[in-house]
């Protein structure tokens, strides 16, 4: 006899406009949350579907029928296939969670790993850090293997330079691009804008070495590669064993590939672009001063964000605060009333806020309780197995250039194609390796943990580190609205304290501002 209890849910799909997007999107995405709830004894009592409508607002019928129902009480749960079907506005995300939270109703995503709770997203930093080492020692093992490949002067692998090529893995100009280097190189140096360079360029279907258009960035790639020139430099960044810093060793080979332009010409182009950087130079700098909030806080007002600014008294003394975008927006005729943030108040106030909201003693617990558990039910191989079928479909069309080669169909372009496809190959299968290795790295101790949790725990609310890594962390986003005399606080998890509701007055003195910034 089944004693648990049945739970009243709902089904919500939506697919986007566009015309890939069709009827078979919501038959997946129905399929996968009808599996989830028989999975957690819930049953389906009823479906709400959008379709052909974008999920950057709210303007949707059946979504705005559901959250009236589940206002009504009629839901226990509401199943989406991933929360961009719910929505893809993360200010309507954390509104309406907050909507659901009210009427005691829980939204759950069939196919995402989102931790319930807290104690996922600290888990996960903490076999983050564990993994890193890990992923370290294999970046070190490929680092060695290019650093021996570069004293050989060897091509170390990444996407070949237009105009060269790779013949015994060694570098030599292409027979066809070189010419249009040292076009390139004499054009640029005698005057003519790169965007010029670029059209004609792109008229005459010259595309790069990716196959892409060419744009002003790939330019000044070209512009400033020595191996056109004939020199091979490698950047070879290894760990010091003493001081355990990293440090940085040029290898630099002149003439060891055969040049396409002079070096007479290189020097004149870089001249010339030197010249450029300085004239496009800003006269004065901003102060690098770091917004931690920045886009993460809405203006409850207007629905606008609310962006870093600052400020000079008549002291001369210098300040920060957060100002809604439509309060400094000086071509609006009517601009919002909102009040401006000091900084550093609301940044402290929100790293405590969240603080005492999520490390709390009864997640602790649970957590060091609980570790292996954990650890073993966050496995997922799910980004190993897309990585392999990407993989799968790169061997695919490999193999396809080469039965056309077989076929005797074979240009330049087919050449690119194939040596693209076979580096891509080369990165995915480096990608899957590194995923490997955070999986096999050793489980978090119950010791480790109480020790990383205590240190956590105990971190000061005005280090701007810690503000920084809480707010990264835990704070999706935070909607202030005077009108109301509400902030809310939506975080990156789900489950019971996924959302936090307070009340402006009685936090007046965090909030108070002496000035009126960005008015």
């Amino acid at each position: 006899m089944n004693n648990k209890p049945i739970y009243n849910a709902a089904f919500y799909g939506r697919y986007s406009p566009g015309p890939d997007q069709t009827e078979a999107s919501i038959t997946g995405q129905r399929r996968e949350c009808y599996a989830k709830a028989k999975s957690q004894n819930a049953i389906i009592r009823k479906e709400y579907i959008d379709r052909h409508l974008t999920g950057k607002n709210d303007k949707r019928p059946a979504f705005l029928e559901l959250i009236k129902d589940v206002k009504k009480g009629l839901y226990d749960i509401v199943y989406v296939y991933t929360i961009d079907r719910f929505s893809r506005n993360k200010f309507d995300i954390a509104r309406y969670k907050n909507e659901l939270k009210k009427a005691g109703t829980r939204l759950i995503s069939a196919k995402e790993y989102i931790p319930a709770g807290p104690e996922g997203i600290i888990l996960e930093s903490v076999l983050e850090g564990m993994a890193e080492y890990y992923s370290e020692e294999l970046s070190r093992k490929v680092g060695r293997g290019m650093y021996d490949a570069a004293l050989q002067q060897h091509h170390v692998g990444g996407v070949v330079p237009f105009g060269l090529q790779v013949v015994d893995k060694k570098y030599v100009p292409h027979p066809i691009n070189a010419p249009i280097v040292r076009e390139i190189f004499e054009r640029y140096a005698a005057g003519e804008a790169a965007i010029d360079i670029c059209n004609d360029l792109n008229s005459r279907g010259i595309t790069t070495s990716l196959g892409k258009k060419f744009k002003r960035n790939s330019l000044t790639k070209m512009l400033t590669n020595p191996k056109y020139i004939g020199t091979y430099i490698f950047n070879h960044t290894y760990l010091d064993e003493v001081t355990q810093q990293k440090q940085v060793e040029v290898l630099e080979y002149k003439n060891v590939i055969e040049p396409i332009v002079t070096e007479e010409l290189f020097i004149k182009a870089g001249k010339r672009m030197e010249l450029n950087k300085r004239a496009s130079k800003p006269r004065k700098n901003k102060e690098n001063v770091e917004f931690l909030l920045s886009g993460k806080l809405l203006c409850g007002l207007c629905n606008s964000l609310m962006t870093g600014d600052s400020g000079t008294s008549r002291s001369g003394q210098k300040y920060y605060y957060y100002t809604c975008c439509n309060k400094k927006n000086k071509t609006l005729s009517k601009k919002c009333r909102a009040k401006s943030y000091p900084k550093e108040k609301l940044e402290r106030f929100i790293t405590k806020i969240t603080k005492e909201e999520v490390l709390t003693d009864k997640v602790y617990e649970f957590l060091t309780k609980n570790v292996e558990l954990l650890q073993e039910e966050r496995k997922d191989n799910t980004f190993i197995l897309t990585l392999q079928k990407n993989k799968k479909e790169i061997e695919n069309k490999i193999e396809n250039i080469l039965k056309a080669i077989e076929n005797g169909i074979y240009t330049e372009s087919t050449k690119e194609r194939l040596e693209t496809l076979e580096q891509t190959k080369r990165d995915i299968d480096f990608r899957i390796k590194t995923e490997k290795f955070k999986d096999d790295a050793p489980s978090v101790t119950k010791e480790a943990l109480i020790f990383y949790l205590n240190n956590f725990k105990n971190k000061d609310i005005s280090d701007p580190t810690f503000q920084r890594q809480i707010i990264d962390s835990f704070v999706n986003c935070i909607i202030i609205n005077e009108k109301t005399d509400k902030i809310l606080i939506g975080y990156n998890y789900c489950g019971e304290n996924d959302t936090k509701e307070l009340s402006i007055k009685n936090t007046l003195d965090v909030f108070e501002s002496d000035y009126n910034g960005g008015g």
